[in-house]
């Protein structure tokens, strides 16, 4: 089954991460692999730069204005339905009464009767690491284990910020795994990005336009509902619209897999 323009084939997608190290150490090649290096060093620390700029603009003002009163509801994840969660990649340094996030979303959940799952990070690793700035640790694959579930599924799906750069299978499977998840085992999804505004917006649309049985109107309109921060990027929105059609198109999420 060949995919749409709105959603193209990316072909496979290297789940594995770059190595912090890889990208610190310059090459000891010729003069063409030390200037590739020096443009991929400027790139990352661009990223990185946008990467704190962007997460001090979204959780600081929300952190200060609900201590503060002027806020209520930008909350650093939220439930957009029983048992999925739309949030921001939390936080596991503790600083005075704010976080651990995974402490308070384990404790949560138990006031719930409620088991976590599944996570999806839909992020690059690097961001995951904080760029390699140690000032704060954020919730990775272990952390999640360690202070939530230690069975929980990971599934990390690598975007950069802003984009739909992704495959349709690629989503389908991470859809799948939250159907599983949240409808056939009953337990609960945290399905995040960095401040759970555009590409965990994306796929938790993704799968309530389809598992969850929503019109692509009535779930972007229930998600704002209870997440009123989300701001998607017109990408995010596209492919958000586009993997509704396609996969009403299909029998099952596994007939839609452009490899079956």
């Amino acid at each position: 089954m060949s995919s749409p323009n709105c959603c193209p084939d990316d072909g496979p997608v290297d789940m594995q991460p770059r190595k912090l190290d890889e990208m610190r150490s310059p090459p000891a090649g010729d003069s063409d692999d030390v200037v590739d290096y020096m443009q991929q060093a400027l790139t990352s620390a661009r990223k990185a730069a946008y990467f704190w700029g962007s997460l001090t603009a979204t959780v600081v003002p929300g952190y200060f204005g609900r201590k503060m009163g002027l806020v209520h509801d930008f909350l650093h994840w939220n439930f957009i339905t029983d048992r999925c969660i739309l949030g921001a990649l939390p936080v596991v340094t503790k600083f005075g009464d704010s976080g651990n996030h995974l402490v308070q979303l384990a404790g949560q959940l138990r006031t719930k009767d409620q088991e976590l799952g599944l996570v999806v990070a839909c992020m690059e690793e690097i961001e995951i690491q904080g760029f390699g700035v140690p000032v704060i640790t954020f919730a990775d694959e272990t952390a999640w284990r360690q202070y939530v579930n230690p069975d929980v599924e990971y599934c990390h799906v690598p975007l950069e910020d802003a984009t739909a750069d992704v495959s349709f299978d690629v989503v389908v499977s991470a859809v799948e795994q939250i159907y599983q998840c949240v409808d056939v085992r009953k337990e609960t999804a945290y399905i995040h990005c960095k401040a759970g505004k555009g590409r965990s917006w994306m796929m938790v649309m993704c799968y309530l336009t389809t598992y969850g049985n929503m019109k692509y109107a009535d779930a972007e309109n229930l998600v704002r509902a209870n997440r009123p921060q989300v701001s998607p990027s017109q990408p995010q929105r596209d492919f958000a619209m586009c993997f509704a059609q396609r996969m009403k198109a299909c029998k099952n999420a596994a007939s839609c897999l452009t490899r079956s």
